[in-house]
């Protein structure tokens, strides 16, 4: 009965839906099937691949990338300075690494044109302090059986990606 309650009442709180997919997609509560468990510490393990729906993920983020400049919008660009701010006034180090990639959409030359602009805007800005690091010049990517969406992996995966960022952290630390 509190699954279904939390489920109905308080779905997109116990949800990784987005509103707006919570809204193209209205979910009968009384079916089942919908699982989740949110760990103490916030994070909401998917066990299950979905290798159909990131299939059809591809196509729509290459869609919205297509011919499209990035540009950082204000309130990113705002969050942006207030990390840099607080990393400065309680020094302490911030490294921005990349959401993990389903391959297929990294493979995409639109995709990819569009991310290093995107990492390309992101390294300038860390340059304004020693404080900021971007690390990975290139995203880690998955196959479509480790992954719940394009840039979602499965808590199997998500081990191996935590483990690579890691590797990749304590390099950066050696280097400096």
């Amino acid at each position: 009965r509190l699954q279904w309650f939390s489920f109905r009442y308080l779905h997109l709180y116990t949800s990784s839906e987005t509103i707006l997919d919570f809204l193209q997609n209205p979910v009968d509560t009384f079916r089942g099937g919908r699982e989740f468990s949110v760990t103490p510490s916030g994070y909401m393990p998917k066990y299950n691949p979905n290798p159909l729906d990131v299939e059809e993920d591809v196509a729509e983020h290459v869609d919205i990338v297509r011919d499209k400049e990035f540009e950082i919008s204000e309130i990113n660009q705002r969050s942006l300075e207030a990390i840099q701010a607080l990393a400065e006034k309680h020094e302490f180090d911030v490294y921005f690494v990349s959401s993990p990639f389903y391959e297929k959409l990294y493979s995409q030359p639109k995709f990819r044109r569009y991310f290093r602009k995107v990492r390309r805007g992101l390294r300038d800005f860390t340059r304004s302090s020693d404080r900021l690091h971007v690390v990975m010049d290139e995203p880690l990517t998955f196959d479509k059986h480790q992954m719940e969406n394009v840039d979602h992996l499965i808590k199997s995966a998500a081990e191996i990606y935590t483990q690579q960022v890691g590797e990749q952290l304590r390099e950066e630390e050696a280097d400096r």
